[in-house]
């Protein structure tokens, strides 16, 4: 038990290679969090809000223990996609959710690790970030120019 949420597909609908994207776990923890204040404040259902808040803290307790990785160069920093066995991939999509729209979505974050992570995306390490001249830089998605 991972404690993440399985996904299929990617926002840009290529085929996950690893079924947990973290991205999207970050981003159903931050909505789960809402949902729990909603059913508190709207729906008056604190058993149910209390079940959305656990499930919220298990996906997160999922992406801390299985969505930070170490890389060589960059030190700790957030996976695209991991199977929860150790697995991982590294790169990020143009598509929210991603790794790079961290802040936007309102996760917690640890800022250490989203900027070596950004650092990473912005890299020719990342697979899917695709420059050309010094205007046509940035990250692209795994069926435009990945592979």
């Amino acid at each position: 038990h991972a404690g993440l949420t399985w996904t299929g597909f990617r926002p840009s609908d290529d085929e996950c290679v690893f079924g947990y994207l973290i991205p999207a776990n970050m981003f159903a923890v931050v909505v789960l969090k809402y949902m729990s204040e909603m059913l508190v404040q709207v729906w008056s259902n604190p058993g149910l809000a209390q079940k959305a808040f656990k499930l919220a803290q298990d996906i997160d307790r999922g992406i801390t223990q299985y969505g930070i990785v170490h890389h060589d160069i960059y030190g700790k920093i957030y996976a695209y996609e991991v199977d929860g066995n150790g697995n991982y991939l590294l790169m990020d999509d143009a598509n929210v959710p991603s790794l790079m729209s961290i802040p936007y979505l309102g996760y917690d974050y640890d800022e250490q690790i989203y900027q070596n992570t950004r650092r990473f995306i912005l890299s020719k390490d990342n697979p899917t970030y695709q420059h050309g001249s010094s205007v046509q830089k940035g990250v692209t998605t795994q069926f435009q120019g990945y592979g």
